[in-house]
């Protein structure tokens, strides 16, 4: 959240120096100059991070999907004979979600918090 408030910062910041600025002619000055590349990057910026907000909290919400899915599988799991193969591909879809669960738990206890949803700190490892 910080970062999207210095972003936008940024943008309205180069803003105000462009309209503050003089113009004379085709010259726009060292000040606007600064203050339109200033607008242009943190404008970008600020587009691709609010872009990223819904693709990010979309791959929590599949990640918590996935681990719900995957419990139930390792439940039935449980009261049915699996071979050896199957066993070895469900612990190594066990391993690869929880080591994804972590990651996502980290990140979300970060300044990237507003990208992952909360619920996936309710989220238990899979065992």
């Amino acid at each position: 959240m910080v970062l999207l408030w210095i972003l936008g910062m940024v943008f309205f910041g180069g803003l105000a120096l462009i309209a503050f600025s003089e113009y004379d002619g085709y010259d726009i000055g060292l000040q606007a100059g600064i203050g339109l590349g200033a607008s242009i990057l943190g404008g970008l910026a600020l587009l691709v991070m609010l872009l990223a907000l819904p693709i990010q909290r979309m791959d929590t919400k599949q990640l918590i999907r996935d681990a719900e899915t995957t419990r139930v599988v390792i439940k039935e799991a449980r009261k049915d004979a699996f071979g050896d193969v199957e066993r070895m591909a469900l612990i190594s879809d066990v391993i690869s979600l929880n080591k994804r669960i972590v990651n996502a738990k980290y990140w979300n206890n970060t300044f990237y918090d507003i990208w992952i949803s909360d619920e996936i700190e309710n989220l238990e490892m899979l065992k």
